[in-house]
Formats: C-alpha cells, sequence, structure tokens
C-alpha cells in the first residue's frame, strides 16, 4: 500500500488559527489563550510519532470494500503533545459515520483507543460528519478542555431527517461528545416539512435557536479554527487500497476521443480516455442491476447516485467542461421517469491521475447540464426552500454564477410564506446583500429558461437498456 503520511498529518499547535470570539473577528489571541506547551508532552519527536501511529494502523484503518471510501487525518485535539489519527467511514442511506480514534501513547510504546464502545450519539456507534475541511475550537480556559462542534445528520427513510449539534472533546483518554441541540424534520406526502427543534435538556427551542446553539454555548470563550488534511482510501473488491490526498493537484489528461460502445458488458480499453473513470463506470455497472433491492444500499455505499432507481438503465458520456484538456464523467439515466428526466446522476473530473466526484445527484439534490456547459443545481428543503444554483466548472470545483432561491419569511398577520431572490455569485448564507427579491413570476420566468437550455449528451450505455 502506497503510503502518503505528511500529506495527512496536521498538529494543532501550528493549525490552530486563534481569532476573535466571534467568526471572521479579529486574528488576536484572547488573554487566556494557552501559550505554553503543556508539561506533560513527552520528548516524542512528531516524526517519530508518525512512524508509530503508521506501525499500529491495523488497529485504526478500515478494512473492508463496503467501508470504502474512509478518510484519515493525524492531529492534536487535546495539544497534550501527542497525536491523534482519526479515520472516518460514512456509509448507508442513514447516512452513518462509524470513526476510530486512537492517540500515541505517551511512553511511546503504541497506541491507545479513544473510542468508547458505548458510545451512541444518533444512532448505535454513530458519529457526527466529522470529515470536514476545518473545524471551529472553542477553549474552556477554566477547565482547560478545547471543544469542536459539528454538525450531525441521520436518516430514517426520505420521511424522517433527525439533526443534531454535537461537540467533541477528549475526556480522560476517552473522545466524547456533547449534545448541544436537535432538529427532527418530518416530511408529508406533499412535499411539506414538520420541525422540531429541542436544546441538550430536551426543551422545544425555534429553528433560530438551533441555527444559534454552538455561538450561545460557547459565548464569551476563545474561537479558533482546526484546519485537517485528510487522505482518502479507496478499498476495491480486487486489488490493493488506493490512497489519494483530498486535495490533490490536477494532472493533465489526453483529450483524444473516446472510443463509443454499447451493451452491459462493454469493456474500457487502455487507449480510451474512460480508462481513468473505469473505476467509478464499473461502479455504476455493479450498482444497477434491475429489481434488485440492494441498488440504492450499494449506490449509498459506496457515493453513488441513488437516482437510477428512476431509470431503466444508466451510461456514460465525456465532455470537457471548463476548457482545461480534462474531460469530465458524465453519468446520467436511460429511459428515465419525469422525475429525473435530463438529470446529471454524477460528474467526475480527474485529480493526480484519479477520479474525483464535483457533483452527485440525490432525490431531492439534482443536477442539470446546460448548454453552456454550466451546472445548474435544485434543491428543496421544504416548501418554503428551494434553491437554484447556476455554477461553472473550475477545475474541480464549482463556482456559483448566479441563483434564484425561495426562503420562509412572515406577512404583517404572522403567517409564513416563500419569499423569492435573486443572486448573482456565491455567499455564505442567503439571503446576503447580494440578494435582490423577485417576484413569483420573475422567479418562473427565470427558472423557466433555465430548463430551456437543459440538455444532456449522447451516452454510452453502462448497464440496463
Amino acid at each position: 500500500m502506497k503510503k502518503m503520511i505528511l500529506a495527512a498529518v496536521l498538529v494543532l499547535a501550528i493549525g490552530l488559527s486563534a481569532c476573535g470570539g466571534t467568526a471572521g473577528g479579529a486574528q488576536t489571541p484572547a488573554a487566556d489563550s494557552p501559550t505554553e506547551t503543556p508539561s506533560t508532552v513527552p520528548s516524542i519527536p512528531q516524526e517519530t510519532q508518525i512512524q508509530i501511529l503508521e506501525a499500529n494502523r491495523s488497529s485504526w484503518e478500515f478494512r473492508e470494500p463496503y467501508e470504502s471510501p474512509w478518510f484519515y487525518t493525524f492531529t492534536d485535539l487535546d495539544l497534550n503533545g501527542r497525536l491523534e489519527v482519526i479515520a472516518a467511514s460514512t456509509q448507508g442511506s442513514g447516512v452513518f459515520t462509524y470513526v476510530n480514534f486512537y492517540e500515541v501513547r505517551a511512553d511511546g510504546s503504541g497506541v491507545d483507543n479513544l473510542y468508547h464502545a458505548n458510545v451512541e450519539i444518533e444512532g448505535p456507534d454513530d458519529w457526527p460528519e466529522i470529515v470536514l475541511d476545518r473545524l471551529p475550537c472553542y477553549y474552556d480556559a477554566a477547565a482547560g478542555r478545547y471543544y469542536y462542534p459539528c454538525e450531525g445528520v441521520t436518516h430514517d427513510g426520505y420521511a424522517h431527517q433527525y439533526y443534531s449539534w454535537q461537540a467533541l472533546c477528549l475526556k480522560d483518554g476517552v473522545a466524547d461528545w456533547e449534545l448541544i441541540a436537535s432538529k427532527n424534520v418530518d416530511w408529508d406526502e406533499n412535499g411539506s416539512d414538520t420541525t422540531e427543534c429541542r436544546d441538550a435538556q430536551g426543551t422545544v427551542i425555534s429553528q433560530q435557536d438551533y441555527d444559534s446553539a454552538v455561538e450561545r454555548r460557547f459565548a464569551g470563550m476563545q474561537q479558533m479554527e482546526l484546519t485537517l488534511n485528510w487522505t482518502q482510501v479507496e478499498i476495491p473488491f480486487e486489488g490493493e487500497p488506493v490512497e489519494t490526498a483530498k486535495t490533490a493537484a490536477i494532472q493533465e489528461q489526453s483529450a483524444e476521443p473516446a472510443v463509443q460502445q454499447s451493451g452491459a458488458d462493454a469493456e474500457v480499453t487502455a487507449g480510451d480516455d474512460a480508462a481513468a473513470y473505469s473505476s467509478v463506470i464499473e461502479q455504476y455497472k455493479i450498482a444497477f442491476e434491475p429489481g434488485n433491492s440492494r441498488n440504492a444500499e450499494y449506490a449509498w455505499t459506496n457515493g453513488l447516485s441513488e437516482m437510477i432507481e428512476y431509470a431503466s438503465g444508466v451510461g456514460y458520456a465525456l465532455e470537457d467542461l471548463d476548457g482545461n484538456g480534462i474531460r469530465e464523467l458524465i453519468i446520467a439515466g436511460l429511459g428515465t421517469d419525469d422525475f429525473s428526466e435530463k438529470n446529471i446522476f454524477a460528474l467526475y473530473t480527474l485529480e493526480d491521475g484519479a477520479p474525483v466526484p464535483i457533483a452527485v445527484s440525490y432525490a431531492r439534490m439534482r443536477y442539470y447540464l446546460q448548454t453552456d456547459n454550466s451546472i445548474r443545481y435544485v434543491g428543496s428543503s421544504g416548501a418554503f426552500h428551494t434553491n437554484i444554483v447556476r455554477s461553472r466548472l473550475n477545475g474541480s470545483s464549482l463556482e456559483t454564477i448566479e441563483m434564484i432561491f425561495t426562503t420562509e419569511e412572515t406577512k404583517p398577520d404572522g403567517s409564513y410564506y416563500a419569499a423569492c431572490y435573486y443572486q448573482e455569485g456565491d455567499s455564505e448564507r442567503v439571503p446576503s446583500e447580494k440578494s435582490v427579491k423577485i417576484s413569483e413570476e420573475d422567479f418562473r420566468m427565470r427558472l423557466e429558461q433555465m430548463e430551456a437550455d437543459t440538455v444532456l449528451p449522447e451516452l454510452t450505455l453502462i448497464a440496463g437498456n
């Protein structure tokens, strides 16, 4: 197995960028900010600690193909001078995150398991979705502890979703989570949602209180930010695992025309542009087994699109969408119903010669290709909340060109309605200072124009008919 040790390493003492008590504040440490290395820090060089973690890889790695892809990173969350490894795998339609969490022993003789067996957060052995590039950090000077909040979600089918804000903290050699607030969302057959939020004590709170629960819980504490460099591990059904840095550079690829083939048993030849995407194409071939109830489970487990359930076949096309000489892989359905017509099931590009996903469609979050090679996203989180975003591809990222969206607002009589907005470019929150309120008619006209510009290239059959 190829090792990518240094790409995954981050020591918190270096990676934490101190700032004020609110996000975006002046980057000045608070007066009670820890400025000295704890006296308990062992004199074990960092490179040696990395070697210890790698030597004990069998303790924390995931090994089964159905656990792929999984991610890991080295860090020091409690600033005790001893590195930890976080290995995480998010799997299944329920969005369960499984974590292996180990720390180098003080004497350097091995690693200790920081994950206690009785943890139950969103579900059995389910952690919040921690594979994030950045985590906020709050330092409790009185207790000498660091808290890392992140949000988790669990699906119980499409009709019920459970969200929760949790804060990770190392306590006495154990990785534990503190519940801050929770949110339950239930959908009815008409697509309307009922949302109930509660605080850590179980008291009903508003949606606004849920959204601000983290800031209120850690008010007055020093706020910092932790940057995590994750390494992704793919476990094929046959062959050696493959590791790639999550943020690898783009490698130049040939733009020769692809060899068009058809049929469920179509082969990808070495001279074909599609050869670089063969692993993805093979996964969709395996996933698409009409009448097999495990289709959706396999798709979720492998990060594929569940939209295969709405088509009688699945195919692919290769298009250079941003003109950089690298052709993107477009996965889409054949014989789709109206719900998924012209829908891009998934979009991939190449980084260091390996396929990486740019966009993956789900029932309530779908992507479409426009005639100008831009990508349109359509998402909904309820009757009052719809987002339609048109973006351009830049390498492996989507950059927002424009968006139209609706959000819940209150009329003078206290009733709620879906307010319509238009915005150019991106912003952290919507509505923002860039947003312009528009009429429902203007909203519909803009949407109809985007839908009229939707296109789907000719597909080469992968499976089905």
